[in-house]
């Protein structure tokens, strides 16, 4: 196979570019076959569920292979490997490995497998055939025609693969492209259904609106006992009380701890000689610059600054410098280009360079200001240095405690022993909801910062919680003492609460019954116009807008833009609960979509439909290939290699 890469057409000499080595392999795949292709091997995920019945059975026992395609197998180290090239996709999310699999990454990484070897089985039995010529064009035409052999050996081997798995790979996947875009490639969507969906998804309404107000204070006469108890009984959600939580917790406070702390002054004064390169504050200079392109400029221009002239004045002449191209700030010697920094910091206050070659080519200098070097005595930043000094042992102090309590609640000892053993303090919380309140709906006091309550709501009642880090800096271990279930709170507690509700829903009742009669009337042909001059209500325009609410005011909802879009005339009137009232609308205009207008928007949608197309025949394809070949998952092995460290039986 070593021929195959020594090929006379890939030994031309071509020039390495930077970041060639980090090209992925994947690279390679996503530019194999045609668009359609690319997309459903590098997005689709068919729907197919892995723990489904029909073509998926389970083995007897845990084995190193976790699925079976018509006698091929899919081992636990091939889809551990995919498994992880997802995780290291998804790293930029902060998404950790127990997580990706409660979302379901597993599962969807498996099918993908399980589809894949699907098609592949699929190909073996059509008796598809990879010549080299093949290989050789996939290869120059992801790579360059003059990709040389060292070059693609070197991708090779900053990807982890050898020739022969590279070469072995991609066969598959071109037997695999080639079998499927049999199938799939030319896939077109009707040009009539294309217009059609375009005009649909295009077309844009108007109407006038006006809102029928809610008063909250209107008088609304009290409601009887029966109307009290009906209004509770129907409305159930609105009085539960939350999940209650009973916690005992031990809080280390890194902050605390360190106020306690007292550091000597020797060890503070040991520490000053140590931080002294980084205490010291390096001189400073406000600097004047100015780019000439000639030295016979430049030393016209220096000669006129020197008698006196305006150094702004004189750049924007000769240079045609603005002043904000002129002031260069106040700077470091650090942070000036090497070519200029010993001519800027060897100037005396106010005066001007000769010419200087800089990275931009002849410059003239004036230094305005110096704000000389200094050194902070130790007793100018005493209080900061006892401050991190303090800090730094108190972290010492809690992480060796954290040591101590892991150590003590692994031997099985209480949350509450440990603490008085070490001498901490076993904090309890009563009772306290999922958003931080108490039974009383009032925030709980003191509690460690997130994720304390997030925790505290991940571990069953009667556990202990691992040892947690908070966003602060902190660190908590936490004992879920009980767990109180949501409830219906009794009518007695909410009473006041209902009858509030219910004054407010005769209030939106009343003003929903005028809002229907106003509809009623508008869609009898009056003018909403009219409506609002006669009710004192600001009449409003909504522009134009889509189906999906594209241009539509902010506060239009979404239900009476989909009833705006129902309308079948102009005229027709629909309403919706807003904010503060009900909004009544009145169709005002139609503006049709012409598909022959915007010839870059039909393509563009006349190619997602024929993909959508060569989605739903790829989604057919492979479920008839499992049914054919038949499909087993082993999830006793899939348990046993993947959820162990989870705690999932």
């Amino acid at each position: 196979m070593g021929a195959l890469l020594s090929c006379a057409r890939l030994r031309r000499n071509r020039p390495q570019h930077n970041g060639t080595s980090d090209i992925m392999l994947q690279t390679l795949r996503n530019s194999v076959g045609s668009f359609v292709i690319k997309i459903l091997f590098g997005l689709l995920v068919l729907s197919f569920a892995v723990w489904g019945i029909g073509d998926t059975f389970f083995f007897g026992g845990a084995s190193n292979t976790v699925a079976e395609v018509g006698g091929r197998e899919i081992s636990v180290r091939e889809l551990d490997g995919a498994f992880r090239n997802e995780m290291q996709r998804l790293r930029r999310y902060n998404i950790d490995e127990e997580q990706a699999r409660q979302l379901g990454l597993l599962d969807q990484v498996l099918e993908r497998m399980i589809s894949s070897t699907v098609y592949d089985e699929a190909a073996r039995r059509m008796g598809l055939v990879v010549s080299e010529p093949m290989i050789q064009q996939r290869i120059r035409s992801q790579f360059g025609q003059d990709i040389t052999a060292a070059q693609l050996q070197n991708i090779l081997h900053s990807n982890g693969l050898t020739e022969k798995q590279f070469v072995a790979q991609l066969r598959t996947e071109i037997k695999r492209n080639d079998y499927l875009g049999a199938l799939t490639d030319g896939t077109q969507a009707p040009q009539i259904l294309i217009d059609r969906l375009y005009s649909w998804r295009g077309e844009k309404r108007s109407a006038s609106t006006i809102t029928v107000p809610v008063d909250p204070a209107s008088p609304v006469a009290e409601p009887t006992a029966e109307q009290i108890e009906a209004f509770y009984k129907a409305h159930p959600a609105d009085y539960t009380a939350p999940e209650y939580r009973a916690l005992t917790y031990v809080f280390l406070d890194i902050n605390a701890a360190a106020k306690t702390v007292k550091v000597p002054d020797e060890k503070l004064r040991e520490i000053y000689q140590q931080r002294l390169p980084q205490l010291a504050v390096p001189e400073k200079r406000t600097v004047l610059q100015m780019l000439v392109p000639d030295r016979a400029t430049a030393e016209k221009a220096i000669d006129r600054v020197r008698k006196g002239e305006d150094f702004l004045a004189v750049a924007k002449e000769v240079a045609g410098q603005d002043e904000s191209g002129t002031r260069l700030g106040t700077v470091t010697k650090a942070e000036l280009p090497a070519e200029v920094a010993g001519a800027v910091f060897g100037l005396a206050q106010d005066a001007v360079s000769d010419p200087v070659e800089g990275p931009f080519g002849l410059q003239i200098i004036k230094v305005t200001s110096i704000q000389p070097a200094k050194t902070p005595s130790f007793e100018e930043v005493h209080g900061e240095l006892a401050q991190d000094a303090a800090r730094e042992q108190a972290l010492d102090d809690v992480l060796a405690l954290t040591t101590r309590i892991e150590e003590a609640l692994g031997t099985g000892a209480k949350l509450d022993d440990a603490a008085r053993e070490l001498g901490l303090e076993a904090r309890k919380i009563a009772a306290v909801d999922s958003e931080g309140q108490d039974a009383g709906e009032k925030p709980v006091a003191g509690m460690p910062a997130a994720p304390f309550l997030k925790v505290a709501f991940e571990t069953a009642e009667g556990q202990d919680s691992l040892l947690t880090e908070t966003d602060d800096n902190g660190f908590f271990v936490l004992h879920v003492d009980s767990v109180r279930q949501p409830a219906v709170k009794p009518l007695d507690t909410v009473r006041g609460d209902v009858v509030d509700d219910w004054k407010s829903d005769q209030r939106w009742q009343a003003a929903r019954e005028k809002s229907s009669k106003i509809v009623e009337r508008l869609n009898n042909g009056a003018k909403l116009a009219d409506i609002a001059k006669e009710m004192n209500l600001y009449l409003g325009d909504s522009g134009a807008f889509t189906r999906e609410g594209e241009g539509a005011p902010a506060n239009m909802p979404s239900s009476l833009i989909a009833d705006i879009f129902a309308a079948p005339a102009i005229g027709r009137a629909a309403l919706a609960d807003g904010v503060g009232g009900v909004n009544v609308a009145q169709l005002a205009a139609v503006t049709p979509a012409e598909p022959g207008g915007d010839k870059q928007a039909v393509d563009s949608l006349k190619k997602s439909v024929g993909f959508g197309i060569a989605n739903d025949i790829a989604g057919q394809l492979v479920e008839a290939l499992r049914d054919r070949y038949g499909v087993t998952v082993n999830k006793p092995a899939i348990r046993a290699n993947f959820y162990r460290d989870a705690g999932e039986s």
